[in-house]
């Protein structure tokens, strides 16, 4: 039974409310149904099922190596005292409430905010609603949802680590070849849009899908499958690990060839369709079949369930961190079979000597890794020196790990891993904007399609919520189960035959089933994924099997599936999308209302390294502005000073600078109730005194302090070093320089000291004369810093950033004299903003 709108005007007339109540699906705590499914079955080998149950060799292949960083693989030895995990501050559980107070969504998320790029604002606390233990979900701005985090964690610094994870999953270096990356799957949408060399034959080793006769062909462009091939996504050439390659210059470790059958000297393809990144965080389970479990164990992704390879809870809420710790040593997917994760001759002892990112291009705009930026040199630096990536680790996880990231660095990479990805999160959308009370962002074609989404077409049964997905972590909180008795958010939709892979049922490396309940319907059940991003992640469905979103309606609207599977999920039934029109609106609401224009454009926080993919895309490094504008209404006049004055042209670009500004000012973003004081209370005027009155006391020396921080030390400091004295560039420079760890690595000498400054800030070493005048300022009876020299190269360090951050240029030798004039750098933002080239530049580029 289920619960439904009597009309299309109820279902409109809710959303624009912006309190969109969804159709409810037919879940019990415990049907009689589910009950009788339930007895006397078994997936571990016996029991009515067991002869049944499939675990071909292609799956095996797909899943091997996923151990490899636990304790029964021999992949790790424990080395000293571990630390426990201390308690996540950022923990909350979800229970469907959006943030104190109902507003904005943010409370406990801990999610970064975007750099730069507009965040949507919920001054009046009218959007995001609370929903938490309501017998309806209410679709609300998936930036209403609480972004999930675990609930203990080895993190001592949250932006070190999400530096790190950033790193690490963009770094070619983790591919056993050295040339794949866990980006390389992930690339387009977080998915992987690659059409050479991307079909697998399937369970019976025959190839053939549509023009596809052996591995290496092109499958393009993509074509429905009906046979048992699959469209995947390549990896490595088979081969079987010998050793690391101690030579830092090599990325590729020492392999001997295994190129087998099927696919021989080619890449070998992964055995189902490459699922996103993208809004994985808000899954309670991850992979196709929920392998990743949200226990993490910190050495593989099975959790504390039967096929673990280490019986421990670490954290809970951690899904993202089990599903990173699969891949990397997986013998299809990254790596040479048998090469462990943690102790010697291991990824561990690869990666943590080896300069991070040593061989791709990393913007000085990238919203995460650009103050790291060795630009135009490849790679990484810390503290303005190349470095490695133990130090990354120290950083992140504190001094205490350096010496144990050996044994047990899949603890920490899984971690890492889920920081970086945790932000992720898609929220822009014109569907987000829709519900927020932007309706004419919505065609009337993509109007008709949400009616027909929250309506006949019944896809919220199982793409349900604003993270559209049942198998979403909120969902988990309002404890429904399936009245057919299988896991919460898998379904056995027919697109492939049941005993061609047995999905949330299949066994792992141990033979137990990924399966909680004992239900049949477990078998051939798939999860549910979210549809955000739909346009780019193209082909559809676990085995990549429907070419189109085209396809993937019609195959909906039939309603049995392509196979009639015992295990047929009962959603399929009482879809009523037959009508040709209907289908169109509901295509082109899922491809473009629900499109995060940023994740298209690789605009913040989707930016990245660059990254040559494999029979793919060559992708050059991209800063926070991306590649492209994402402006929604291109008959909105966009200029920068114009929106900021003139707020009711245009809010949203509002929004943009005034987060820009505060992230230049203050190195945090605005609370709502700022970002609509500045847009509302500032509109007269864009003058700096304005903003610094905004922003009231604590502005210099938070603003002076952060920059210097970003640039020099990559760390928060000490509260005691923000004490606002004598707010000023010489007070700042003679603090920072009196820290021990800068002394050291300046050599304990002043004229270290001087020395590292002059490079860490201006770009380049100081002249003889500029280094005797910061030694003998240094030495002055009055401490007051290493000295004029420095002071004035940090200022016009500041100035160059800032004409790169705006104009993506060095300032010319008068607009460098006329800046340096001004009293600080707000004065200097103004000037920019003010800027006809800045206007040409914000026409280009900037979002509305």
């Amino acid at each position: 039974m289920r619960c439904r709108f009597l009309t299309k005007i109820t279902i409109y007339y809710c959303i624009a409310a912006g309190v969109a109540t969804v159709a409810c699906k037919s879940r019990t705590t415990e049907s009689a149904q589910a009950k009788q499914n339930h007895e006397n079955i078994s997936f571990g080998g016996s029991g009515i099922l067991g002869s049944a149950a499939l675990f071909s060799d292609w799956y095996k292949r797909d899943t091997m190596g996923e151990n490899s960083g636990s304790i029964s693989s021999g992949g790790i030895g424990i080395a000293g005292i571990v630390p426990d995990m201390v308690i996540n501050g950022e923990f909350k559980v979800d229970d469907g409430t959006s943030g104190t107070g109902g507003g904005g969504g943010r409370s406990g998320s801990g999610r970064p905010e975007d750099n730069g790029v507009p965040v949507p604002t919920d001054p009046f606390s009218k959007v995001c609603l609370g929903s938490g233990g309501e017998a309806f979900e209410k679709i609300q701005p998936l930036f209403c949802v609480n972004v999930p985090q675990p609930n203990k964690t080895d993190i001592v610094d949250k932006q070190a680590a999400i530096r790190l994870g950033k790193a690490l999953f963009w770094d070619i270096q983790v591919g056993g070849d050295g040339q794949t990356a866990c980006a390389s799957c992930h690339f387009s949408g977080g998915a992987d849009n690659r059409t050479t060399n991307t079909v697998h034959p399937g369970p019976n080793g025959v190839f053939e899908a549509p023009g596809i006769t052996a591995a290496g062909q092109v499958f393009s462009p993509f074509k429905n499958i009906v046979s048992d091939d699959r469209a995947g996504s390549q990896g490595v050439v088979g081969a079987i690990f010998s050793g690391v390659n101690p030579d830092p210059n090599v990325a590729a470790d020492n392999c001997t060839p295994n190129q087998d059958s099927p696919f021989f000297a080619h890449r070998r393809v992964t055995g189902r369709n490459t699922p996103s990144v993208i809004a994985a965080v808000f899954n309670q389970f991850n992979f196709w079949d929920g392998r990743a479990n949200p226990v993490f164990n910190g050495y593989d992704p099975f959790g504390k369930e039967g096929n673990a390879g280490i019986s421990q809870a670490l954290s809970f809420n951690s899904s993202l961190a089990s599903q990173a710790v699969g891949p990397a040593n997986n013998g299809t997917e990254m790596s040479c079979e048998g090469r462990p994760f943690n102790g010697g001759n291991s990824l561990a002892s690869k990666m943590l000597v080896r300069r991070p990112l040593r061989f791709q291009d990393v913007s000085k705009a990238d919203s995460v890794l650009g103050v790291m930026s060795a630009f135009p040199d490849r790679g990484l630096n810390c503290y303005g020196n190349a470095c490695t990536y133990e130090t990354m680790i120290r950083d992140a996880f504190g001094a205490s790990w350096v010496s144990l990231a050996q044994d047990h660095f899949s603890r920490l990479w899984g971690q890492a891993l889920q920081a970086y990805m945790a932000t992720l999160v898609p929220d822009q959308s014109r569907f987000d904007q829709y519900l927020s009370g932007k309706k004419s962002l919505f065609t009337p074609l993509m109007e008709q399609g949400l009616n027909v989404y929250l309506g006949q077409g019944e896809c919220v049964d199982c793409h349900a919520g604003t993270e559209t997905t049942d198998a979403s972590v909120h969902y988990a909180t309002l404890a429904r189960h399936e009245d057919q008795g299988n896991d919460e958010g898998f379904h056995n939709l027919g697109v492939t035959l049941t005993e061609e892979d047995l999905g949330r049922a299949s066994l792992g490396p141990k033979g137990v089933s990924w399966a909680q309940s004992n239900s049949k319907f477990n078998r051939g059940a798939f999860k549910t994924p979210s549809l955000r991003n739909l346009k780019l992640t193209a082909p559809y469905f676990h085995n990549g099997g429907k070419a189109t979103l085209e396809d993937v309606v019609a195959f909906y609207a039939h309603r049995g599936g392509d196979f009639a599977n015992p295990e047929l999920t009962e959603e399929l039934q009482s879809i009523e999308i037959e009508d040709s029109k209907d289908q169109a609106a509901l295509v082109e609401f899922l491809r473009e209302g629900l499109l995060d224009c940023r994740v298209e454009k690789y605009r913040a926080p989707f930016d990245h390294p660059s990254l040559v993919v494999p029979n793919g895309s060559t992708l050059p490094a991209t800063g926070m502005q991306g590649v492209g504008s994402c402006r929604l209404n291109p008959a909105v006049p966009p200029t920068t000073v114009n929106c900021i004055k003139n707020p009711g042209i245009c809010d949203s670009a509002s929004a943009l600078h005034t987060t820009s500004i505060y992230k230049d000012l203050t190195g945090r973003v605005p609370t709502s109730a700022e970002a609509y004081s500045h847009t509302r209370g500032g509109s007269t005027t864009i003058a700096a005194g304005s903003i610094r009155t905004l922003l009231g006391a604590p502005y210099n020396t938070t603003y002076e302090l952060k920059i210097l921080v970003e640039k020099l030390l990559a760390r928060p400091l000490n509260q005691s070093l923000l004490a606002n004295l004598h707010p000023n560039y010489t007070v700042m420079v003679q603090r920072i320089a009196a820290l021990p760890e800068f002394k050291a690595r300046a050599g304990g000498t002043v004229a270290g000291v001087v020395n590292l400054l002059f490079k860490q800030l201006a770009g380049r070493p100081p002249t003889p004369a500029e280094l005797q005048a910061g030694i003998a300022s240094y030495n002055q009876r009055f401490a007051v810093g290493p000295g004029a020299y420095v002071v004035n190269a940090t200022k016009r360090a500041r100035i160059t950033d800032m004409y790169f951050r705006y104009f993506r240029r060095a300032p010319t030798a008068a607009e460098m004299v006329a800046a340096y004039r001004l009293v600080n750098d707000s004065d200097i933002a103004v000037i920019l903003l003010l800027s006809n080239e800045y206007k040409a530049f914000s026409n280009a580029r900037d979002d509305i």
